[in-house]
């Protein structure tokens, strides 16, 4: 999985599992956004993992709550 930092004007990719994306941002006060880019050459299956794994361990863990 990756995720990408937004600092200022500066964009670093964070790759990992949810466990260790979610420690990284935490760890870092600059993280005011999460933008989650999807690679073009996965297949469907490719993209429901990876989006279902940001829905479950990390957006919940970073204060994000389904309404």
């Amino acid at each position: 999985m990756t995720a990408r930092l937004a600092h200022l004007r500066e964009h670093r990719a964070v790759v990992g599992t949810g466990a260790e994306i979610v420690d990284r941002l935490c760890a870092d006060a600059a993280v005011q956004e999460l933008r989650l880019e999807l690679p073009y050459e996965f297949n469907r299956t490719g993209y429901e993992q990876i989006l279902h794994d940001v829905v479950h361990p990390v957006a919940p863990a970073l204060g994000w709550q389904r309404s």
